[in-house]
């Protein structure tokens, strides 16, 4: 099936500065739709742990186990220090909250090296800036 992008997602992916952007009718189906479509069923998931209950609800919906990390004080997301140390999680979830960006770009190349995946969450946060990568 060949599924392409609305104007609205083509707009979201140049504000972020990713490649795609896929609308959801809210930001939990959407977690679960990324975490099946990875195939990370049984898997842990990384979350921060100021996160809000969706995030977690979302990851155990779609059959797996969150697992809370520590926030940087001055991003209020993931640190990165403490996910380049972990070893037993297949993925992250990265949420820019309360305005805020986490430092994506850390925990992007973090993930790259590991092997896990990235799940960036923009749910809270749609135009926002000052990047902290």
């Amino acid at each position: 099936m060949f599924i392409t992008m609305t104007s609205l997602e083509k707009l979201l992916a140049r504000m972020h500065s990713r490649h795609f952007a896929t609308l959801a009718s809210s930001g939990t189906i959407g977690l679960i739709a990324a975490i099946r479509a990875l195939s990370l069923n049984g898997k842990r998931i990384g979350v921060p742990n100021n996160v809000c209950l969706s995030v977690p609800q979302a990851i155990i919906y779609a059959g797996s186990t969150p697992v809370y990390l520590d926030v940087e004080v001055d991003s209020l997301g993931l640190s990165p220090d403490l996910v380049s140390v972990r070893d037993d999680i297949a993925a992250v979830v990265a949420v820019h909250s309360y305005g805020r960006m986490c430092k994506i770009e850390q925990l992007e190349s973090i993930c790259k090296r590991k092997g896990m995946y990235l799940i960036e969450d923009f749910s809270v946060a749609q135009g926002a800036s000052g990047i902290n990568g």
